[in-house]
């Protein structure tokens, strides 16, 4: 497809499909109200007040998987517009009305859109770059650097925005009006992956094995990355004051530390990735053992923004590298799936981080978060020596 567009149309296209992550980051524009939203209704059920925080991310590991049906029918365009349309109209709803059970309804539907986008954007780029590898890598490194510019800059102008009214948060999503306009005229047409040819697509589907045991270990790799990388990242404020490393104005900086450090990986994805290929997995997880054993031990502020930064171009460098590995030995015609199973996975880490820090606690019988670090740099050297293997395997293969 790229050999059909000129460059000055593919910098748009690229553009507009990372534009998209607007709508996978957007959490990030509700977590600054959230101390506003459970005071704004203090007699609502809490289980409603914590779904408007986190149900989105619940909601998008299953959406997710519902994308790769649409794409069969449907072109990755019209879905993208559709998806993100609806998206815009559900989030900034919630600033004019004030009701809490509307505002976690439309956060479902932003649950629902996110996790159906970001797995056809992710489609589209392989779809447009399947014959060139390198180009393929190094555009989903891009894709995931522009998701954690996002995550930098939405939190911001929400700070500045809930200041105001904590409803004004909302507002921010009218963002993505004219960033639907980017994408109406910008974004390529892909005809629907269903052929029409009920018969020869059945026959090529049986002729099609997927290689079962690299794709699930690749999934469960995937989720057990999400746990022991948001583990320090959703808890990074109660390390700080559990530590007494600084107040809630540090603990806002630290936040954005790792959106920071994965901007930074996305950018050196492409390069590092074509040195390393399939033994870049063994040095993100040898990153996130050296984060977390720094982080076991306090030497100040500093020091700990250092260790999340390098845990942070870990799990960065971890969210490209999956898009881009499976391109690798997924059938063409399976694309699509996997890249909707690998975005649900990614959502299963995130929202089992806190639960299984919990668990960890209680099954090593320690109560601080500083206690669990060891912890998770002992997870993450299982996984040095776990896909240390696993590519040799690959090799005698």
């Amino acid at each position: 497809m790229r050999n059909k567009m000129t460059k000055r149309k593919s910098i748009f296209a690229l553009i507009a499909i990372f534009s998209v992550n607007l709508a996978y980051m957007a959490d990030l524009v509700v977590i600054p109200a959230a101390d506003s939203i459970y005071s704004a209704f203090p007699n609502a059920p809490i289980s409603v007040l914590n779904f408007i925080l986190s149900g989105p991310q619940l909601i998008t590991i299953f959406s997710a998987i519902l994308a790769p049906f649409f794409m069969k029918k449907f072109s990755k365009k019209h879905i993208i517009i559709l998806a993100f349309a609806a998206f815009v109209v559900a989030a900034s709803s919630c600033a004019l009305v004030l009701n809490v059970y509307f505002i976690a309804c439309m956060r479902a539907i932003v649950g629902l859109c996110s996790g159906i986008l970001m797995s056809t954007a992710m489609a589209l780029i392989v779809e447009m770059y399947r014959d060139d590898e390198a180009k393929c890598s190094a555009v989903m490194g891009y894709y995931n650097s522009s998701m954690n510019a996002f995550g930098v800059v939405l939190p911001l102008i929400a700070g500045i925005l809930c200041v105001r009214q904590w409803n004004y948060v909302f507002y921010e999503y009218l963002l993505g009006i004219p960033l639907l306009i980017l994408m109406f005229f910008a974004l390529p047409y892909t005809p629907p992956e269903y052929s029409g040819n009920g018969e020869a697509e059945s026959k090529q589907g049986a002729a099609v094995k997927l290689p079962t045991l690299r794709i699930v270990s690749m999934l469960f790799s995937i989720i057990i990355l999400g746990i022991v990388f948001n583990f320090i990242t959703y808890q990074s404020s109660m390390y700080i004051a559990e530590n007494n490393l600084g107040d809630a104005a540090f603990a806002g900086i630290v936040s954005s530390i790792g959106c920071v450090a994965g901007v930074f990986a996305g950018l050196i994805f492409g390069k590092a990735y074509e040195k390393l290929k399939k033994w870049l997995i063994t040095a993100i997880y040898l990153l996130l053992v050296l984060g977390y054993l720094g982080a076991s031990v306090i030497h100040g502020p500093v020091w700990f923004c250092v260790c999340l930064f390098i845990m942070g171009i870990a799990y960065g460098g971890s969210m490209s590298y999956y898009f881009a590995y499976a391109t690798t030995f997924v059938p063409e015609s399976k694309n699509s799936s996997v890249t909707a199973w690998i975005t649900s996975c990614v959502s299963i880490g995130t929202f089992l981080c806190t639960y299984c820090s919990n668990a960890l606690q209680q099954v090593f019988r320690v109560n601080t978060l500083l206690a669990l670090c060891p912890i998770y740099a002992g997870i993450a050297g299982a996984g040095v020596v776990l896909t240390l293997i696993a590519s040799k395997t690959i090799n005698k293969a």
